[in-house]
């Protein structure tokens, strides 16, 4: 079947995205068998190290959406792994809705909602930082959609910039955060609703250093190949906004012995180093106390334990009511009626909350707790006995 090409108004409103012509497989026009849905184009949109992702039309509906193809010879193809993810989280508020999963000639495809730019791309065009008001906003949408997903008793377990996504832009949904990439989703709790033991039952199993994730956000725990939990989803959230409001994280860049047979796992091995020996005031320096009370509180959770995912919204909540943000509407970075937080403007609400802001070289300190209308003390202490 061969198909028109979008008409100008589409055009128009795709512009966002980044074409790369398919040279492997004659993509034009291609179907996706048993369904609506063909590639307009032979175009991909974006790739990654699973698979690309094309634009797709419906040719019942015209709908615009999207298209994850993996080829069926890839050894390491977990398609229809992620495919099953979402159809047991179901449609839950912030993922994007699932259209078909089938075949497209060699490869498997899964057609979904068509989003807008990840929050990589977002730092690109902003100059690879993100104001204060701007990560509030997301830390708010991304623990309302990490909570939403843990009570499915799934953990994430691929947390970085690249994997949420604002929505199509000129849609209701153009502000609204979007997990995607479930590739690496895992339950947290055996058949019968116990929790995971803290260590592999399985033999068979060899632990890899750096399992899960990207080592640049990954969690301590992950880092030295401990079975995950839901506190290494919320420990790498924490790192991801760090990045998104300094820039930078202190382990980017580390210097690599090149000379050594060891490759990439020196490089890990220095990341795992200055996350576990760098102080959280250091890390959360010129931001306000939250932040710090954010890396604190995460890293203190036991293994097993169930995160006060209100009580983190609320802190976040509260941090944006106190920086004149309406926290219901995000104002898309990509317009220019958003205006970044001064560092004297961060310097002033550090100054407000320094009261809140105690903190020591042990790593212990006494927060408010935000969960309740009653003020409460509550004292956190990091668990390290783990990692060594």
């Amino acid at each position: 079947m061969s198909e028109k090409s979008p008409t100008t108004s589409t055009s128009n409103s795709l512009n966002q995205f980044t074409f790369n012509e398919s040279s492997t497989f004659p993509l034009e026009g291609a179907e996706i068998k048993d369904s609506p849905f063909i590639l307009i184009q032979g175009l991909s949109i974006a790739a990654g190290s699973f698979g690309q992702v094309y634009l797709t039309r419906n040719v019942k509906t015209n709908e615009i959406c999207a298209t994850k193809l993996v080829r069926k010879d890839n050894p390491n193809a977990k398609l229809r792994k992620e495919y099953d993810w979402y159809r047991i989280l179901g449609p839950l508020p912030g993922l994007p809705k699932i259209y078909h999963f089938g075949e497209c000639g060699p490869y498997d495809a899964m057609v979904m909602e068509l989003l807008g730019p990840n929050l990589e791309e977002l730092m690109v065009t902003n100059n690879s930082r993100l104001n204060l008001r701007t990560t509030t906003q997301i830390a708010i949408m991304i623990l309302e959609i990490i909570r939403s997903v843990h009570s499915k008793k799934i953990i994430f377990c691929n947390v970085k910039p690249e994997n949420f996504c604002l929505g199509r832009p000129a849609t209701p949904k153009a502000n609204q955060v979007h997990m995607v990439g479930l590739i690496n989703a895992k339950l947290f709790e055996t058949a019968d609703s116990k929790h995971i033991p803290k260590i592999s039952t399985n033999n068979n199993e060899p632990k890899k250093f750096g399992v899960y994730g990207t080592p640049r956000y990954m969690s301590l725990h992950a880092h030295k190949g401990k079975e995950l939990s839901r506190r290494d989803d919320l420990e790498s959230i924490g790192y991801m906004l760090l990045y998104f409001v300094h820039g930078k994280l202190p382990w980017q860049g580390l210097p690599v012995n090149n000379s050594s047979n060891t490759g990439n796992n020196d490089k890990y091995e220095n990341i795992f180093i200055t996350k576990k020996m760098i102080h959280l005031d250091e890390l959360c320096a010129n931001l306000p106390p939250e932040y710090y009370h954010y890396m604190l509180y995460v890293r203190s959770l036991k293994f097993a334990q169930e995160p006060n995912y209100r009580y983190l919204i609320t802190m976040f909540t509260k941090l944006l009511y106190r920086i004149n943000m309406d926290q219901s509407r995000l104002v898309s970075p990509l317009t220019n009626d958003l205006a970044a937080i001064t560092m004297d403007e961060q310097s002033s609400l550090n100054n407000k909350n320094e009261s809140n802001n105690n903190k020591n070289k042990n790593h212990q300190t006494t927060i408010d707790s935000s969960s309740s209308s009653s003020r409460k003390q509550v004292s956190f202490k990091i668990d390290h006995e783990t990692l060594d």
